[in-house]
């Protein structure tokens, strides 16, 4: 069971794909437009928030070749934690995990036992290299660079436009690391949110892809995507997840809470 809630939290932070957008949001890419400006309409057009509440998350899960769903509320305070709490049909939570710059934090109700643990953790039981920034960034529909996670640095990606929407890309840049990790980032025009963010690490034999699809008007004309598809893909392994988001409060109070009981054994991940 300890083994299930650490899935559980590797598909709600990061492992991601899809192939196309269906979207309410529509505009044509600007022929005009290079990538400093790109760049600053990217980061002028972000989410401005300070608290995202996800209510009645529905997640499909597809893992050598097996299908089964779970529901989440997830609550998103910036910049400070992250905390999902994972709902089987019942009604009745089965976890609780909560995410913050220092480590990663889980409540199993089931079996009454806690645990805490790191990223450096995660990252090497299933080499998911995101910081706690990143997984924000990744819930909040928000850009990022891979593998050092600083805007400024999407100064230096490669603009591209396409038919239908921008694309920065670290192909073949080397100053980012000594390795050929690459990043490619897919904008939406007009709206200029991140659609798509493709990640390629040869040297892990590891690729994670990011996709948003669905975009729609909530809060007063906030774009934001109902659909997060997501995929991550080591050697001939392979993990995909949709994630379909009926609700989402910005702003508007809505929380959830996090304390490790203290009747409960503490257990290693």
């Amino acid at each position: 069971m300890r083994y299930l809630a650490y899935l559980v939290l590797l598909y709600f932070v990061g492992l991601s794909s899809c192939k196309s957008v269906d979207r309410l949001f529509t505009a044509t890419a600007e022929d005009d437009l290079n990538e400093t400006e790109l760049v600053e309409r990217i980061v002028d057009n972000q989410l401005v928030y300070e608290e995202l509440f996800f209510k009645r998350v529905f997640a499909e899960i597809e893992k050598d070749g097996k299908n089964q769903g779970v529901r989440a509320n997830i609550y998103l305070k910036k910049d400070s934690a992250i905390v999902i709490s994972v709902i089987p049909v019942m009604g009745i939570e089965l976890y609780r995990i909560m995410l913050t710059k220092t480590g990663i934090f889980f409540i199993d109700r089931m079996n009454r036992t806690v645990a805490e643990s790191t990223y450096q953790a995660l990252s090497r039981r299933f080499l998911v290299d995101f910081n706690y920034e990143q997984i924000q960034r990744i819930l909040s529909n928000g850009v990022f660079t891979y593998p050092n996670n600083d805007l400024n640095l999407l100064k230096r990606y490669a603009g591209v436009k396409k038919s239908d929407s921008y694309a920065l890309s670290s192909v073949g840049v080397s100053r980012f690391r000594n390795d050929d990790s690459y990043q490619i980032i897919d904008i939406l025009p007009g709206i200029f949110r991140v659609s798509n963010s493709f990640i390629s690490y040869p040297e892990k034999a590891l690729s994670m892809n990011i996709s948003y699809q669905d975009f729609v008007s909530v809060s007063g004309e906030v774009p934001f995507p109902s659909k997060i598809v997501l995929e991550g893909i080591k050697n001939q392994e392979s993990i995909v997840v949709t994630l379909s988001i009926s609700s989402v409060d910005i702003d508007g109070g809505q929380s959830i809470s996090f304390l490790m009981p203290s009747n409960y054994e503490k257990v290693q991940f």
